[in-house]
C-alpha cells in the first residue's frame, strides 16, 4: 500500500481502534483532513482464529409419541404408527380387527422400541420385552384387537381415516395438557420401548420417571350407554410397576407417574380388555413422555 499502509501476511490480522499507541505497540496513525484521527494496531497470533461453537445441550424428556411415529424422541412427528400383530410401521391409520398369534414382536424399524404382543392370558405367561421377562397374571383374553397403536397430534393428520376412532375422539384436550398429543391404542396390546437404547442415544442422560395421562376417550358416535372397561398395566424389566383394573369412561384422566432407576432397560405398556370384549374400549395415553436428568445428577 502506500505511505501509512500495512501489508498483511499470511495468518496476520488487523485491529482498528481509536485509542493512542503505546510504546512498544506495533501502530499506524491515520488521520488527515477530514478524519477524526485513530490508530490501527497490527496483531501476529501465533495460531490461526477459533470460531464459537454451538454448545450442545441434552433433552430434559423423550416424546413417545415422536418415537412411534419414526423421530428420536426430540421432534414433533406424528401420524404414523404400529401393527400390534407383527411390528410393522403403519403411515396409515388400520381401522381393521387384529388377531394375535402370540408371539413377541420385534420392531426392527426403530431403535427405542423393543417390541409388540397381543396378550392373551388363556395361553399363560406372556412375553413382555426381548430379553425374555414373562408375565403369567393377564386375564384370559380373545387375543384381537382394533388399529394400529398410534400417535396422534391435537390435530387429525391429513392422512388419518376420518371414520377410524382415533380421528372421532371429541375430549382429546382433556388428556392432554401439555398439548402433546395421545398414544391410542385398543385393548388387547403390549407395547414395549427400550430405554437403554434411549441412554445411548443420549448418554449425557438418563431416563428417571414415564409420564401420561390414561383414560377412555369418548365420541359422538359412540351410543349412549356404550362404556368399555379396560385393565391398563405397565412393567419394568419384567416387574409389574402399576396396575388399574377396570378403568372406565367416569374415571376421566389419570395421572402415570413411574419411576425409572438406572439400571432398568425396558419399560412396556399393556391394556387388557377388561373383560367385557374391545367394544368402546378407545385406551388413550395423553402426553406421554421419558423425564431425563444428567446422567451424573441424582434422581429427582
Amino acid at each position: 500500500g502506500g505511505e501509512g499502509g500495512k501489508i498483511l501476511r499470511k495468518d496476520e490480522s488487523i485491529r482498528v481502534s481509536r485509542v493512542r499507541a503505546g510504546a512498544h505497540q506495533d501502530s499506524t496513525t491515520a488521520g488527515g483532513a477530514g478524519s477524526a484521527g485513530g490508530t490501527l494496531r497490527f496483531t501476529h497470533p501465533a495460531a490461526p482464529p477459533k470460531f464459537v461453537r454451538r454448545i450442545y445441550e441434552p433433552p430434559k424428556l423423550i416424546d413417545l409419541l415422536d418415537i412411534v411415529a419414526g423421530g428420536n424422541g426430540t421432534g414433533n412427528h406424528r401420524g404414523k404408527g404400529i401393527d400390534p400383530s407383527d411390528g410393522k410401521m403403519t403411515p396409515e391409520y388400520v381401522d381393521a380387527r387384529c388377531l394375535g398369534d402370540g408371539q413377541y414382536w420385534p420392531v426392527l424399524w426403530h431403535r427405542m422400541i423393543d417390541g409388540v404382543f397381543m396378550p392373551n392370558g388363556r395361553d399363560g405367561a406372556v412375553q413382555l420385552d426381548s430379553a425374555g421377562h414373562s408375565f403369567d397374571g393377564f386375564p384370559e383374553t380373545l387375543g384381537d384387537s382394533w388399529g394400529s397403536i398410534w400417535a396422534r397430534s391435537k390435530k387429525v393428520e391429513p392422512n388419518q381415516d376420518d371414520n377410524a376412532w382415533v380421528s372421532q375422539i371429541t375430549d382429546v384436550e382433556r388428556f392432554m395438557p401439555d398439548g402433546r398429543g395421545v398414544l391410542a391404542f385398543c385393548p388387547n396390546v403390549g407395547l414395549t420401548f427400550d430405554l437403554g437404547a434411549i441412554h445411548r442415544k443420549y448418554s449425557e442422560s438418563r431416563p428417571v420417571r414415564f409420564q401420561a395421562a390414561a383414560g377412555l376417550a369418548s365420541s359422538d358416535i359412540m351410543p349412549p350407554l356404550a362404556d368399555g372397561l379396560v385393565d391398563l398395566w405397565i412393567f419394568v424389566d419384567g416387574r409389574l410397576a402399576l396396575k388399574r383394573i377396570g378403568l372406565s369412561r367416569k374415571d376421566g384422566p389419570i395421572n402415570l407417574n413411574v419411576d425409572l432407576a438406572p439400571t432398568d432397560r425396558f419399560l412396556t405398556l399393556v391394556a387388557t380388555d377388561g373383560g367385557d370384549g374391545i367394544s368402546s374400549d378407545w385406551l388413550i395415553l395423553g402426553d406421554p413422555v421419558i423425564k431425563l436428568v444428567p446422567a451424573k445428577a441424582e434422581k429427582e
